[in-house]
């Protein structure tokens, strides 16, 4: 959002000039510069100015939007696995009211929701076997956010399962070319090396064992200060390397059980749980990293009593964990219960959950 909002003044030459570069992946500057473009031609750029909360509320608005899509395409994944009416409106209105979620969007204009309306899309394309629609969603997934990438692992397990070989294949081709596609502009402005050393370089963006998130990484070090996750912690490893062996393991094993069993709620839970789980256990994870997974628990928490449970007490540490963090960057308090900070039981319950989860 930085970066949408601060090259609206800027000439086209300067941003492609040696300090131009991205601090994340590129597809939502898209979105932000199709606001920005609207603010501009609307003539509100004129009656407000450049830097009015009238292009804040457009920003969270257009957010908000693609939450209120997300829930209805919920509901319909709801439908798709013969869910009754009542339980299909009752994942919808959960996951409409989800309050970490409002918080996060809402208040805070974090730019989740774009993301997570795509995954929401393909989760549904790849129920429906809409195979095109498919592959170019999961090539627009993998152009967001890490983690909206990670669930296109889950997605291929499935698919190779269920439609085959070649229908992986298929989606590898075309998903290569929908990315070649979305990212012509850059080609054709000779920015493309800046996307491509995002791709590879994104882990050197925030070399800190925690970026603020309420996972295993807090229990180590909890934030402030920011502990750098690039020294030895255990056997000459650094965290960045245990963290990313961690998760590797985790793969396997939720891959392997999507392959034993490869129904719907399966896939769901297996999702859930995959990007639960890269919340917890990968280093430079932030507070809103787990933003996505209440769209595969919510239908899981219509119909099984013990994930609602889950799908309650993780909402309610998703909003502990935006909360204090924002009021810990905004003012430097800290809270505590006795000697123990709130953060930190809230990263004991988040760890708790995970554990009975697996």
């Amino acid at each position: 959002m930085h970066f949408a909002l601060s090259t609206e003044n800027v000439r086209p030459d300067a941003l492609l000039g040696p300090d131009f570069r991205y601090d994340w992946l590129p597809l939502y500057l898209y979105v932000s510069k199709a606001i920005g473009a609207f603010y501009y031609w609307s003539g509100l750029r004129d009656l407000f100015g450049p830097w009015s909360r009238v292009l804040s509320m457009l920003l969270k608005s257009t957010m908000i939007g693609f939450h209120i899509v997300t829930a209805y395409w919920v509901y319909a994944i709801c439908c798709i696995q013969n869910l009754s009416q009542r339980d299909a409106r009752f994942c919808c209105l959960l996951f409409v009211w989800q309050p970490g979620i409002i918080v996060a969007t809402c208040l805070y204009g974090y730019q989740d929701a774009f993301h997570t309306v795509l995954l929401a899309g393909a989760l549904l394309c790849l129920l429906t076997n809409r195979r095109l629609l498919t592959y170019a969603l999961c090539a627009l997934i993998a152009l967001t956010k890490p983690q909206a990438a990670i669930y296109l692992v889950p997605f291929a397990c499935f698919g190779l399962r269920q439609y085959g070989l070649l229908w992986c294949v298929n989606g590898v081709l075309w998903g290569l070319g929908v990315m070649v596609l979305a990212l012509s502009p850059f080609l054709f402005y000779g920015t493309f090396s800046s996307v491509f050393g995002m791709f590879m370089n994104v882990t050197n963006v925030h070399e800190w064992l925690t970026g603020c998130a309420h996972n295993f990484w807090w229990l180590v070090a909890p934030v402030p200060p920011f502990e750098s996750d690039r020294l030895p912690l255990l056997f000459g490893f650094n965290g960045l390397e245990i963290g990313l062996f961690v998760f590797a393991v985790f793969t396997c094993g939720l891959g392997f059980r999507l392959f034993r069993d490869m129904s719907v709620p399966i896939l769901l839970d297996v999702c859930a749980l995959f990007g639960f789980g890269f919340f917890m256990v990968v280093t430079e994870i932030h507070e809103n990293h787990h933003y996505a997974m209440f769209l595969f628990l919510a239908p899981l928490a219509t119909t099984r009593l013990q994930m609602r449970w889950a799908y309650y007490i993780l909402s309610g540490t998703f909003v502990i964990n935006l909360i204090t963090t924002n009021l810990w960057l905004e003012s430097g308090l800290v809270l505590q219960v006795g000697f123990l900070r709130i953060e930190t039981l809230n990263a004991m319950v988040n760890a708790f959950v995970l554990f009975v989860w697996l």
